[in-house]
């Protein structure tokens, strides 16, 4: 489930939601508006609430997001 395998596609792992929310990061959001505009584009192909918070802490234990003053997730640059 985390990252893509034979009968696992890239859309259905932990690493390729990453880069979708990696991808919605042009402005400071919150883990309910991630999971809102995920679902609206239709990128929850296989994943709930639970998996977005997964996706999270893998990009934050990269290093590729953190949490500004207000608790809204931002990019790192």
């Amino acid at each position: 489930m985390f990252s893509p395998k034979k009968h696992i596609r890239l859309s259905e792992s932990i690493l390729g939601l990453g880069a979708n929310v990696l991808s919605l990061l042009s402005r400071p959001l919150s883990p309910e508006q991630i999971y809102d505009r995920l679902k609206s584009l239709n990128l929850l192909i296989s994943h709930d609430f639970e998996h977005i918070i997964l996706a999270l802490d893998f990009l934050y234990a990269c290093g590729a997001i953190e949490l500004n003053e207000q608790g809204k997730i931002v990019k790192c640059s």
